[in-house]
């Protein structure tokens, strides 16, 4: 991959993952859960837009080539046949936004699909030490402010 490029979308990328565990919103019905899926919502929504702008410019190509394989193919099938359901079901809004105390409906497995499609174009093995560390950080973070 290429230099400045990737280490932006990576940075957001890392970010994202360091951030997580510490969305919460005290006054929200369920203070974690609501504002997690929101946050996580928001965060691959500007992740997918960086990579898609980067790959239109042509600054950034997917280290998966432009052939589908069979794996993409089959997550999109799954959320068409998801879509299709929810369309002939009894209630398409509700199918849309799911549970309001879990957000757990279209939207989500469609920001599910496209942070899977993400790693699937643009994951590089030498992102792997980055993210224990992140991921390690933020554990370590979220644990020593309990301890005081």
């Amino acid at each position: 991959m290429f230099g400045k490029k990737v280490k932006f979308l990576q940075a957001w990328f890392l970010l994202g993952l360091f951030l997580l565990p510490f969305v919460f919103w005290p006054w929200a019905k369920i203070p974690y859960e609501i504002p997690k899926v929101w946050f996580f919502q928001k965060w691959v929504e500007i992740l997918g837009l960086i990579a898609c702008v980067l790959s239109l410019t042509k600054k950034l190509s997917p280290t998966g080539g432009p052939k589908k394989p069979t794996l993409v193919y089959l997550v999109e099938l799954f959320c068409l046949v998801a879509l299709l359901s929810s369309l002939l079901g009894v209630d398409f809004g509700k199918s849309l936004v799911g549970n309001y105390y879990r957000a757990d409906g279209l939207l989500t497995l469609f920001h599910f699909t496209v942070f899977f499609l993400f790693l699937f174009f643009f994951w590089d093995e030498s992102w792997l030490p980055a993210v224990y560390k992140t991921i390690a950080a933020g554990s370590f973070l979220l644990c020593y402010r309990d301890w005081e």
